[in-house]
């Protein structure tokens, strides 16, 4: 069940989301999807390239924590964490784009990009 979408990243014919209930990751493609369980929590940004993704912020003082994962089978694996050095993470302008392995972030009229390899 999906109470509340706090990440959406679409690419192409793939939708890969982060959910509040769960905080799963599902990616789907055409007829099929894969689940993903064991994600930090709170999240609101979602890069993803091929089995790796980032999950970008997390509630109250992890707002600025990038959580790399590896998406294996059935689970997250977290590969590291860091932390996001400026680049907003909240404000009442703040737009967030995630797709593929990049984010744009636009706040009034700065525009910032942060990516994964």
């Amino acid at each position: 069940m999906i109470d509340d979408c706090y990440a959406l990243n679409v690419r192409g014919e793939t939708a890969t989301v982060y959910f509040y209930g769960a905080f799963d990751i599902v990616q789907i493609r055409r007829d099929a999807s894969t689940n993903w369980s064991g994600a930090p929590a709170g999240a609101h940004g979602l890069l993803v390239n091929g089995d790796r993704c980032a999950l970008i912020g997390g509630y109250a003082e992890r707002r600025d924590v990038v959580s790399h994962l590896r998406l294996g089978t059935g689970e997250v694996e977290l590969v590291g964490e860091g932390r996001i050095d400026g680049l907003p993470s909240e404000g009442p302008q703040l737009e967030r784009i995630c797709r593929g392995p990049e984010m744009h972030v636009i706040v009034g009229t700065d525009w910032y990009r942060a990516s994964i390899t």
